[in-house]
């Protein structure tokens, strides 16, 4: 009788056991859906715009910025790498300034004034500086800033213009356009501003460098006889065309780590802006946006470079739309009648 007895509570606690296991499986393995933000002026007055934030698949939206500081539709939020802050260029009556919104408390704290519009910052990939454009005696030169607002440090400082920069992977160099050469060329540096040269030879008018992610190849736009053309060269190697529709080609990333190249296209026709996927080893090129039949710009890529978010403009209406690197079904995420833009992972 004792023995039935034990071998029954031994039989109901294994039961328990693997119903609670099974149930804390399939919680682990559940997929974790990112944020995005982007800007709207659903909510806003005349003229203004807010910034929200919603889950990946476009549930959850919510206005950060409402009766906060002024948001215009160049902000260009951020979220930071551990998705606690919004970075964005907020403007009031002293001008344009780069501003961190804490996604906990809602505060807002400036960290400095950029004296232009649009300063074309980012975070490093561990999220403890940002890098941004700002004219020193009317001329752009490239900024760091550390997160909490300290060690502010002109890395360029040169009486060229140098801009377009961006982080590598490894956040061990910059990145960046220079006018020391005519015409502007591809350059990069430490991020500390020591050792600057320039690592492409032989393209146009060079625009948004973007580095693969183990930091031997660049990629970039380049204005050849008045046509905008995507790039790709080794460092300190020969440029070559990657790229090329007798229209504009423009703002390409690496994307799937490395092995595709996303970026803008009017090969349809100026009425047109898609998004395409070009493949660098196969050199075969995906529109991701053709069935869309509008402007799609302001594209962002996803942290692992699988899912790329943009704007799509048609007839009078903005919307945020998120599509995978290699498939050809956008998926609209905001659904409203408000001017939705500018969205970023």
């Amino acid at each position: 009788m004792r023995t039935a007895l034990m071998n029954r509570c031994l039989a109901i606690s294994l039961l328990l056991y693997l119903t609670v296991g099974c149930d804390k499986a399939v919680k682990t393995s559940a997929p974790t859906i990112s944020m995005l933000v982007f800007l709207s002026n659903r909510e806003s007055a005349k003229g203004r715009f807010d910034i929200f934030m919603m889950q990946a698949n476009g549930s959850q939206p919510e206005n950060l910025t409402r009766n906060a500081h002024p948001v215009r539709s160049i902000s260009a939020p951020l979220l930071s790498p551990d998705k606690k802050e919004v970075l964005f260029t907020c403007f009031d009556a002293e001008g344009p300034a780069l501003a961190l919104l804490d996604l906990q408390t809602r505060a807002v704290r400036r960290l400095t004034r950029v004296d232009q519009d649009l300063p074309g910052a980012c975070f490093s990939p561990d999220g403890d500086m940002i890098l941004f454009v700002k004219k020193v005696s009317g001329r752009r030169q490239i900024y760091r800033i550390r997160r909490d607002g300290s060690g502010e440090q002109n890395l360029s400082n040169t009486p060229f213009d140098e801009f377009d920069a961006d982080f590598s992977f490894d956040a061990k160099k910059i990145v960046y356009i220079s006018k020391r050469t005519t015409p502007a060329s591809v350059w990069w540096m430490r991020t500390d501003g020591s050792e600057a040269q320039p690592i492409v030879a032989g393209a146009g008018e060079c625009r948004h460098p973007c580095l693969s992610p183990d930091g031997k190849t660049v990629v970039f736009q380049s204005i050849v006889k008045g046509d905008n053309d995507i790039y790709l060269a080794r460092i300190g190697g020969q440029a070559e065309v990657l790229f090329t529709s007798g229209f504009n080609e423009t703002r390409p990333y690496f994307a799937d780590n490395g092995r595709k190249v996303i970026f803008l296209s009017n090969l349809r026709g100026m009425k047109y802006q898609d998004l395409i996927a070009f493949d660098v080893q196969t050199r075969k090129a995906l529109s991701l946006t053709d069935q869309l039949n509008v402007i799609n710009q302001n594209p962002r890529v996803s942290a692992d470079g699988k899912k790329i978010v943009f704007e799509s403009i048609a007839f009078g209406n903005s919307e945020v739309f998120i599509v995978d690197v290699d498939e050809k079904r956008p998926v609209n995420l905001t659904h409203h009648s408000g001017w939705d833009c500018s969205p970023a992972f």
